[in-house]
């Protein structure tokens, strides 16, 4: 077969090729094409839409590109981020939000998302080699507490990543941003309305682990019941999380099994026995919320009737044949992703400084049927006790 029966491969359009159709040297090319601040935004307008016109594609040169970085002592940009969460991320439409709004702001930037979770029963974090090898740009991860700390210590002493950007996603961390949302109101609007309805007795959920927001929160309650002429020494019970555990994740039940049998061995239930003045729950997030009415369901009780019922986050339903029934605080969980990805995203081209800051984002109450006026007398609390 003869060269003319195989046409030359067309060579890829390089970045001198848009320098030479814009009118501008390479320099200002390559400036533009990350979105440098030096550029002026309709340059960069029009350079994009000359690389977008010529077919542009950078990847073809990522070899050649590495090496001039290398020469000078600089890093390229991979555009790959990574999102780091819990082992059960996939399970739970908390965290499917979250996920989607990083991912969207990503794509509309053209950067990549590596998911990547925490084992949680690992001493370090396994992370893979491209972590190692400088191939990801920046981190958002979702953990919170003593775990992320340690991890962001593992990174920093990591030469592959080092001081690239690091950004949390609803807990507040030391020396990284963070992008969080208004639980305080949250909790002060969710308690305002249960005042109002006529409760005065609250029992709250409270994680020490996490200082934020299970602090904010409780502090949010308790300036509503300040602000209605309450003492929550008298009012607020809260029930430690470390006492009992729940599932993160939808169509499971409060643990430990033996109360699915045996709904009178719960402590939840054993709580509230030892304060029967309270008539409504404040829970830790809607999954909770849902596992606590199948509980109270099994001992008897009935939501809102006997005990109102308030969730947190607004993503999971608590259905009857009437659809979805539970009043919930609404966390911007897709805002908070898009937030996160486009602090990281601006970081990483220039445009946004890089430093310690928090972005918190508002909340709402959203009321339906599992809150009501609180019950005359509670009937069923002390029935066969």
């Amino acid at each position: 077969m003869t060269n003319a029966q195989h046409p030359a491969k067309p060579k890829p359009v390089t970045m001198r090729d848009v320098a030479t159709f814009c009118g501008v040297d390479r320099a200002t090319v390559s400036l533009a094409l990350r979105h440098d601040p030096r550029i002026s935004p309709a340059t960069t307008e029009r350079v994009i839409a000359a690389a977008t016109e010529l077919g542009y594609n950078p990847s073809i040169h990522d070899t050649a590109r590495r090496l001039a970085y290398s020469k000078y002592g600089k890093e390229p940009l991979n555009r790959a981020v990574c999102l780091l969460l819990p082992p059960n991320f996939h399970e739970a439409m908390y965290f499917a939000q979250l996920h989607a709004g990083v991912m969207d702001y990503l794509m509309e930037a053209g950067f990549a998302l590596v998911s990547f979770y925490d084992p949680r029963h690992a001493a370090r974090m396994p992370f893979p080699p491209i972590f190692e090898r400088g191939g990801i740009d920046g981190i958002i991860g979702h953990l919170g507490g003593q775990v992320f700390i340690d991890i962001i210590a593992q990174l920093r002493a990591m030469p592959g990543f080092a001081d690239r950007p690091i950004i949390s996603l609803i807990y507040p961390m030391p020396e990284i941003p963070s992008v969080l949302t208004d639980d305080y109101a949250g909790a002060y609007q969710a308690t305002r309305h249960l005042l109002e309805l006529g409760h005065r007795d609250l029992l709250h959920f409270f994680n020490p682990e996490l200082s934020h927001p299970f602090s904010a929160r409780y502090a949010g309650m308790c300036q509503a019941m300040h602000d209605n002429g309450l003492d929550p020494d008298q009012h607020a019970v809260l029930f430690v999380n470390q006492a009992v555990q729940f599932d993160v994740a939808p169509g499971h039940h409060l643990l430990p099994p033996s109360a699915r049998t045996h709904p009178q061995d719960s402590p939840l239930l054993a709580m509230l026995t030892a304060h029967p003045k309270v008539t409504a729950i404040l829970a830790m997030n809607d999954p909770m919320a849902i596992q606590i009415q199948y509980l109270l369901q099994q001992a008897g009780w009935q939501v809102p009737e006997d005990i109102s019922l308030i969730g947190f986050d607004d993503t999971e339903s608590l259905t009857n044949v009437f659809g979805h029934r539970l009043t919930s605080v609404r966390l911007p969980l897709k805002d908070v992703g898009r937030e996160a990805a486009h602090l990281m995203v601006g970081q990483l081209t220039g445009q946004l400084p890089r430093g310690h800051q928090q972005i918190v984002l508002p909340t709402e109450l959203i009321i339906r049927q599992s809150t009501a006026p609180p019950p005359i007398r509670r009937k069923k609390l002390n029935a066969d006790r």
